[in-house]
């Protein structure tokens, strides 16, 4: 029995009449993977509101609100909130994709202090202008009509 199986796996490898070679390479060719660039992508999912010192989950449209020193999450706000309106009521977006923002309260409230949002959004433009782009500032009378440095004349 032994040697039919011999002679019939022979015969598989083997045929008669066939010259094959066999041979197996093993030549490893490195994979190089490339990643994408790893970039910081910035979500915005909660709006806080600094007059009220309450956050809003933007994506599961829930309420973050401190009430006897806990932080209480809720669909509806108690009734003492009643003037929040998410169209109205001035907010600041953070740009948080955790699920406890009120971890940085205290930043918070230093950063957007109560009252203070409305002053900070007016806040003049601090960008470098000249004096010049400023008709107050013109020496003379001219109101910011300058004659240039008089050419053409």
């Amino acid at each position: 029995m032994k040697k039919l199986i011999y002679i019939a796996l022979t015969a598989m490898l083997f045929p008669l009449g066939a010259s094959a070679q066999f041979g197996f390479s093993w030549t490893r060719k490195p994979v190089v993977v490339e990643s994408p660039p790893q970039t910081k992508v910035v979500v915005t999912e909660y709006y806080y509101f600094p007059n009220h010192s309450v956050y809003y989950n933007i994506p599961s449209k829930r309420w973050i609100y401190l009430d006897q020193g806990k932080w209480v999450y809720a669909t509806v706000l108690p009734t003492r909130y009643n003037v929040i309106s998410l169209n109205n009521t001035q907010k600041v977006k953070l740009d948080y994709a955790g699920s406890r923002p009120y971890i940085y309260y205290k930043s918070h409230k230093a950063k957007y202090p109560p009252g203070q949002l409305k002053k900070m959004n007016n806040a003049p433009d601090n960008r470098s202008k000249s004096p010049a782009s400023h008709p107050g500032n013109h020496p003379g009378n001219n109101n910011g009509k300058g004659k240039g440095h008089q050419k053409g004349k």
